[in-house]
């Protein structure tokens, strides 16, 4: 990033690419290459006849100089973006030419892997309420925390699922030994599981009542946000970056950081057994109708158009 800065190209990326690069060229040159999150490989492989394809996942030009987007991409045949939000962020990096060629497709959920559980799958006799993902500040596991402190309920309990990174054996970080230490100050009923790959999350999903994902970071999509709601989960989570476009109007947004408003939230949810019912239909309504199906065929429109 600081070579790049300096106007110098980034070495070490580009060997890392080349092997790829030499190996795609060696084979149907006339083949679309989608390239993931990955913009040095479209500029490695400019000199191709069939088109590349940048898809986007998260915003990969935050250290790209518009000068150096621009040797990069300037061959690609489209830049695919997994929502509106991104697509903004990532245009905003490019010059005119280059943002015209910028698409949306967004993620999908598989609604059969992620389905709603036909009966129980707890044995708790209290609201069960489920954080997942990595337990780090951005995605905000510790306002889910403050939020259980305020409410202080005998019936609600709280798992949060994660680690720093994604191995469940690692040590655990300075922020999840905090995140132990506040939960055992709260009054809460509050239990810890490490990363779990992605095989359990179905189970692990049903057996929950209300998802949380009270991220700080505007992320660019959400795909556990999805998931929980394929599963016919409420959803309460944060209004920023590509969340909202995922929830749409099925879900519960809140303020990033407000923990006030996420005690409220989840105290409403917990009061109405016909109101988390029928979020929870809602939202496997919209999962449904946002399939991987959809997605794919957003991206065979863009596919098309080149």
């Amino acid at each position: 990033a600081l070579a790049a800065r300096a106007g110098l190209p980034r070495r070490s990326t580009i060997a890392a690419y080349q092997p790829l690069a030499r190996t795609i060229k060696k084979s149907d040159n006339e083949a679309i290459v989608v390239a993931h999150n990955a913009p040095v490989l479209a500029g490695l492989l400019r000199e191709r006849s069939g088109p590349v394809v940048l898809y986007a996942h998260n915003d990969i030009l935050r250290t790209v100089s518009r000068r150096e987007a621009t040797h990069q991409l300037d061959g690609v045949a489209a830049v695919v973006c997994v929502s509106d939000y991104l697509a903004e962020q990532i245009a905003a990096r490019l010059p005119a030419h280059l943002a015209a060629r910028v698409r949306v497709v967004e993620n999908g959920v598989d609604t059969d892997q992620f389905s709603p559980a036909q009966a129980s799958t707890t044995s708790s006799s209290r609201l069960r309420v489920l954080f997942l993902g990595r337990t780090i500040a951005e995605k905000g596991p510790d306002v889910l925390l403050d939020a259980a402190r305020r409410l202080a309920r005998e019936d609600i309990e709280y798992v949060i699922v994660g680690s720093y990174g994604f191995d469940r054996n690692a040590p655990l970080s300075g922020f999840e030994r905090d995140l132990r230490k506040e939960a055992a100050s709260s009054g809460a009923h509050v239990s810890f599981e490490p990363f779990v790959d992605r095989f359990a999350l179905p189970t692990l999903l049903r057996t929950a009542d209300i998802f949380v994902a009270p991220s700080r970071w505007p992320e660019p999509s959400g795909l556990t946000i999805g998931e929980a709601m394929a599963t016919g989960l409420p959803v309460i989570t944060s209004r920023v970056g590509g969340i909202p476009q995922v929830v749409g109007d099925v879900g519960i947004l809140v303020a990033p950081g407000d923990s006030p408003a996420l005690a409220t939230a989840i105290a409403l949810l917990a009061d109405s057994t016909s109101h988390r019912t029928a979020l929870g239909e809602e939202a496997r309504k919209r999962a449904v109708a946002n399939n991987w199906s959809r997605s794919w065929r957003q991206f065979e429109t863009v596919l098309n158009d080149m």
